[in-house]
């Protein structure tokens, strides 16, 4: 993840802080899948908690299917739309 690079270049350390609240948002999402609004439906956004990058999901019958992790400030147009 580019991401992880980048914050292991700045802060090392900070890569795993990241990653952590990766995985925390993942599970926020496993378990409470619709707790965050839609953006674009059927799409939904959850923010990373203490970094400035979003989750973006839809919620299929059986599961979650993450289509990307973003920087906020990064265009919408430079990643692939549904």
């Amino acid at each position: 993840m580019a991401a992880m690079a980048w914050y292991i270049e700045r802060v090392p350390g900070l890569e795993t802080d990241f990653y952590r609240s990766f995985l925390a948002t993942l599970r926020l999402l496993a378990e409470h899948p619709q707790m965050f609004a839609e953006v674009d439906p059927p799409v939904r956004r959850a923010l990373l908690k203490g970094f400035p990058y979003a989750v973006f999901y839809v919620v299929e019958t059986t599961s979650v299917v993450v289509l990307a992790c973003v920087h906020e400030r990064r265009s919408p147009e430079r990643w692939p739309q549904i």
